[in-house]
């Protein structure tokens, strides 16, 4: 059934009270209508809330420095880079 005000009743008889029906989405809107006693379902999406707008565009990322490390010349003979590399000392 169908009220005028665009209500669904689903089961619904002549004892049915305001108690036993969930709010229209008109009815819960706004700071002042939170603040009836009502249980409500707890935001957990993680996202901030966007009821009042949140339309951005996101920074584009940082840039990734690619090199080739193939292409790095050998390390020089008796430093520590050359020591690192054969075992000699532990790296930093």
């Amino acid at each position: 059934m169908q009220r005028s005000d665009g209500t669904i009743v689903v089961c619904g008889g002549k004892d049915a009270s305001d108690r036993e029906r969930v709010p229209l989405r008109d009815e819960t809107d706004g700071a002042k209508s939170t603040d009836d006693g009502l249980p409500r379902a707890p935001n957990v999406s993680g996202l901030r809330d966007c009821s009042r707008g949140c339309i951005g565009l996101g920074g584009k990322p940082h840039e990734i420095y690619m090199f080739d490390i193939k292409a790095l010349p050998p390390p020089p003979p008796g430093s520590d880079a050359d020591r690192i590399a054969k075992g000699e000392i532990p790296a930093p």
